[in-house]
């Protein structure tokens, strides 16, 4: 994982591991990362999945995560998180709206905002995946 608390090097091997795990035909990219690799993805991605959970589910998850055991999230940075989550639409949001325009106009952006939206999504994939049999007549 990259954090921008790391040293200046961090990033160009974040990058050189972006590009080549994005190397091949097929892939899934978790996170935005819009301003260190939007250039490196976009340009390449099929599609965009915005799972846009609403805000309240998005803090109590952010709660949860902070006493569930073996979690690596702590509860001490519980209030920067909810600043961030309470400040995306309005800060982060425009900033990753503007360089997916700039770096991948044309990649389709599939918004999912449930998790019923989501397991359609996952149903319709699955069954255009399905190879088709044809049926045999008699």
């Amino acid at each position: 994982m990259w954090r921008r608390a790391g040293g200046p090097g961090q990033l160009a091997t974040f990058r050189e591991l972006i590009a080549t795990t994005h190397a091949g035909d097929t892939w899934v990219s978790d996170g935005n990362f819009a301003q260190a690799t939007f250039d490196l993805r976009l340009p390449r991605a099929d599609a965009i999945l915005w799972l846009e959970a609403p805000r309240p589910v998005c803090a109590w998850r952010a709660v949860v995560r902070t006493i569930r055991p073996g979690e690596a999230h702590r509860a001490n940075q519980l209030p920067k998180v909810l600043a961030f989550i309470r400040r995306f639409d309005r800060v982060n949001r425009p900033l990753i709206e503007a360089l997916r325009l700039e770096h991948g106009p044309t990649v389709p952006v599939i918004k999912l905002r449930s998790r019923a939206m989501i397991d359609s999504f996952l149903r319709d994939r699955s069954a255009a995946s399905q190879p088709r049999v044809p049926h045999a007549s008699s």
